[in-house]
C-alpha cells in the first residue's frame, strides 16, 4: 500500500479490540462502534492492516496534555478525539491545528493538524448533544456513554496536496465578540481527486477561535507553495 491511503478506518479483532487501519481513499464507510460488544461495523472493500490499537495505546501525561493544547476548541474535547489524534501523529510534531467542536446532536469534533510534511484529520460524532470533556466525566455519563462514530481518522503527506481552493466569499460580518470578518469557504485537493473541506468559519465569533483558523490556513498555504 502506498503512503497517501486514509489511516484510521477500524475493525475490531476476535478479542473485541478496536484497531486503527487503512483502506485506500475513498473506500470503506463511517464507522459505528457498539459499545455493548465492542464491536465495529466496517465493511471496506480493501484489506485492513492493524497499525495501533486504539484503547491498548497509551499515551503519557506530556503527551497527553500537549494534545489538549492543541485540541482545545471552545471546551476540551472527548477523550476519544485525544487518543485518536495521538495515535496518528507525536503531538510534538504538530506545527499548528484546529479544532471545530458542533455541540447540536449529534456533537461532532472536527480536528486538522499540520506536521511539517503531513496532514491529519479526524471527525468524530457522539448521538447526543455538548458532549466535550465534561460531560464525559460526569457521574452519569461513566456508565452510559452515547454512540460514538468515526466519520474520518486519516493522515496524508503534504505532498499529495495539488491545491488549496477558495470557493466562496461571504458578507461582512459583524459581532460584539470581536473584530468583523469575511465568511469563507475553502477545501484542498489532493493528487487522488478526493477532497478536504478546511474549517468553517460560518460560526468563528470569537477573536481567538477565528485566528487560529486563519493560522492553520496560512501554514497550509505555506507548505503546499
Amino acid at each position: 500500500m502506498t503512503e497517501d491511503m486514509l489511516l484510521g478506518t477500524c475493525q475490531s479483532d476476535q478479542d473485541g479490540k478496536i484497531s486503527s487501519g487503512a483502506c485506500p481513499a475513498g473506500a470503506g464507510r463511517p464507522l459505528k462502534i457498539d459499545r455493548s460488544s465492542r464491536r465495529v461495523d466496517s465493511d471496506c472493500s480493501e484489506p485492513v492492516v492493524a497499525h495501533r490499537y486504539f484503547y491498548g495505546m497509551e499515551l503519557d501525561l506530556e503527551h497527553r496534555k500537549l494534545l489538549d493544547e492543541h485540541l482545545t476548541a471552545t471546551s476540551l474535547p472527548p477523550r476519544h478525539v485525544i487518543h485518536t489524534v495521538g495515535t496518528l501523529v507525536d503531538a510534538n510534531d504538530i506545527v499548528v491545528s484546529f479544532t471545530e467542536y458542533d455541540s447540536t446532536e449529534p456533537t461532532k469534533w472536527r480536528v486538522f493538524a499540520l506536521t511539517p510534511t503531513a496532514i491529519v484529520h479526524t471527525e468524530i460524532q457522539y448521538d447526543t448533544d455538548n458532549y466535550d470533556r465534561e460531560e464525559e466525566s460526569s457521574p452519569w455519563r461513566r456508565t452510559n456513554r452515547p454512540a460514538m462514530t468515526i466519520n474520518a481518522a486519516w493522515t496524508r503527506p503534504i505532498r499529495t496536496i495539488t491545491g488549496l481552493h477558495l470557493t466562496q466569499v461571504g458578507d461582512l460580518v459583524r459581532t460584539d465578540l470581536g473584530r468583523p470578518w469575511f465568511r469563507t469557504a475553502s477545501h484542498i485537493a489532493f493528487a487522488d481527486h478526493s477532497t478536504m473541506t478546511l474549517p468553517n468559519e460560518e460560526h468563528l465569533y470569537c477573536d481567538d477561535v477565528r485566528r487560529r483558523a486563519t493560522d492553520f490556513v496560512k501554514t497550509l498555504r505555506s507548505l503546499i507553495a
